[in-house]
């Protein structure tokens, strides 16, 4: 839940870069425990966005049988969620860890406009599991995947905003911020893509 002054400075930034935006969805890619899914509901107050996490679609959908799908299967489910998302407007989606992963989500991903919340993979796989094995395992997968994150249209590196904010425990940098962040990437990159077109 977003404090009354959070809201504000969120929503006088998404006021101002309305006329760009107008209306496109926003998708949020990244590893699993980037956060996706809480600035995804920052993001979706200050703009007044419906919220949909694809990857709960998907659990949703597979019921018990979830925990026995294969990473291609959840790959194909959450191509289904995607597909019925990606006409739609004014929507902030948190996508699952595997959707980065085809050519053909990254189709609907460009319906609207792709933000990856870039966290340092160390810190990410401390966040998954504490077991040495369970890491390395993250820690490899985490690493394949950033290439796919990478085409994302905008990049919002948690690093540089703890750089900008002066803080060392990137862990203190609360989902506001960093929502804040994700709409200055956004403004950036829709600005330039209006000015390229004259």
């Amino acid at each position: 839940m977003l404090t009354k002054e959070e809201l504000l400075m969120l929503r006088k930034k998404a006021s101002d870069m309305s006329s760009y935006l107008q209306g496109s969805s926003i998708f949020l890619v990244g590893m699993s425990k980037s956060g996706k899914t809480t600035v995804g509901k920052c993001l979706s107050e200050a703009l007044g966005y419906y919220f949909f996490d694809s990857q709960q679609l998907v659990e949703q959908a597979a019921g018990e049988q979830f925990s026995q799908m294969g990473d291609e299967e959840i790959q194909n489910a959450e191509t289904e969620v995607l597909m019925q998302l990606s006409p739609l407007v004014r929507l902030i989606v948190a996508t699952g860890e595997h959707a980065v992963m085809s050519t053909r989500n990254w189709g609907y991903l460009k319906g609207g406009v792709s933000v990856w919340l870039d966290w340092p993979v160390d810190l990410l796989v401390q966040r998954m599991d504490s077991s040495e094995n369970v890491m390395e395992s993250n820690r490899k997968g985490l690493q394949e995947r950033a290439g796919f994150y990478a085409n994302a249209d905008a990049v919002v590196s948690i690093e540089k905003i703890a750089a900008l904010k002066d803080v060392e425990d990137l862990n203190s940098l609360t989902p506001p911020m960093v929502a804040f962040h994700v709409l200055d990437e956004i403004d950036n990159v829709l600005r330039k893509t209006y000015n390229s077109r004259g």
